[in-house]
């Protein structure tokens, strides 16, 4: 049985350069990368030496704390690949570990599975199954439309290479079709390669075909209440709530506050006529977690925060103006009773900064 190595700094020493090999190997050979654009897991796939029918491989991924690592010889046969190992149990039953390869070599993504015998490489919620990007290509999201098109225009490019650009395009096509005429697409084209001004015209499109199909102003609640049954309920699903929270929190808040969207409780049973939820890394939790909640009248969102510099451990809460710790609602204060034994440094208030 190969090693099984577990050590959160590995996938530093998964990225060899591996040139595209030109002979009949149908490109796969280089460095392929699991879901840049996802917040879980990482990870590197590196195919070498390939010939007569066979590659060098390593993989290497990381879910939170959790890793997995696989070294061997891939079996290929034009654009199947596959990796088998007979191995045994603890209790001396016999067993094998498969994991296979497909390669789209138009799109240059390999998508890779693995039976569940495969998981004696990785740590408790570690796993290989997903797909994987040649490094190479450039960073595409899932838009609504379709970003390999060679024809797209500099504001599909753009739109493509951006995970909020992206969001708010699916939402715009999923809810709001019927607004996308000619002339809405010809504005969209004048900001070209412009993030900030594609930004701002897919929110000011979304907030207005909102309140158009609705026949109410905008309410952050009922915007996403209406949405939730077609959403993942991260809140940066919701677009408008999401430049809700761009536009009121310092930067560096607002990526640390995301950086934990790794796994999602749903959690509305606990509240009446709200929506709570709350997130954490695997592996990290106590480390690396954070809760939201909004009501029709409040919005609370909550981090953990360790400060290197001052040694501190804190508890990031944000609110709307005029809200006091004292306001924080029941639910949510069961999740900071639960972290505050770990965080001996307490609570950082925080407000929203203008609320538009």
């Amino acid at each position: 049985m190969k090693k099984l190595i577990l050590i959160l700094g590995l996938l530093l020493t998964f990225t060899p350069n591996a040139r595209a090999n030109k002979t009949n190997d149908l490109s796969w050979s280089g460095v392929w990368v699991y879901n840049r654009y996802s917040n879980t897991p990482l990870g590197t796939l590196t195919i070498t030496n390939c010939k007569d029918n066979q590659c060098d491989f390593n993989i290497g991924t990381m879910n939170g704390a959790h890793t997995c690592f696989l070294e061997g010889k891939l079996k290929i046969n034009a654009d199947k690949g596959e990796y088998r190992e007979k191995d045994k149990t603890p209790e001396g039953k016999d067993e094998e570990i498969i994991v296979t390869f497909e390669l789209d070599n138009a799109k240059r993504v390999i998508k890779i599975d693995a039976n569940d015998q495969s998981h004696i490489y990785c740590g408790m919620q570690g796993y290989f199954i997903g797909e994987y990007e040649n490094e190479n290509n450039p960073l595409r999201y899932d838009t609504g439309f379709d970003c390999w098109n060679k024809d797209i225009t500099e504001a599909e490019k753009t739109i493509c290479a951006s995970e909020n650009l992206a969001q708010a395009s699916k939402e715009m096509i999923k809810n709001y079709q019927s607004q996308q005429t000619k002339e809405w697409y010809d504005k969209r084209e004048n900001c070209r390669s412009n993030q900030d001004c594609l930004w701002d015209f897919y929110i000011s499109s979304i907030k207005s075909s909102y309140e158009k199909k609705h026949k109410q102003p905008l309410n952050l609640y009922d915007y996403m209440g209406n949405l939730a049954e077609d959403s993942l309920y991260y809140p940066t699903d919701f677009s408008l709530l999401n430049d809700f929270f761009i536009k009121n929190m310092p930067k560096e808040d607002y990526e640390e506050w995301t950086a934990t969207f790794s796994q999602i409780a749903l959690e509305n049973n606990k509240c009446d006529n709200c929506h709570y939820h709350t997130y954490g890394v695997a592996g990290l939790y106590t480390i690396m977690e954070s809760a939201f909640y909004i009501s029709k009248d409040e919005i609370w969102l909550a981090f953990l925060q360790i400060d290197n510099e001052s040694n501190k451990n804190y508890i990031i809460v944000y609110t709307l103006p005029n809200y006091k710790e004292k306001d924080i609602p029941l639910v949510f204060n069961d999740w900071l009773k639960r972290l505050r034994p770990h965080f001996p440094d307490g609570i950082k208030l925080k407000h929203f900064i203008n609320q538009k």
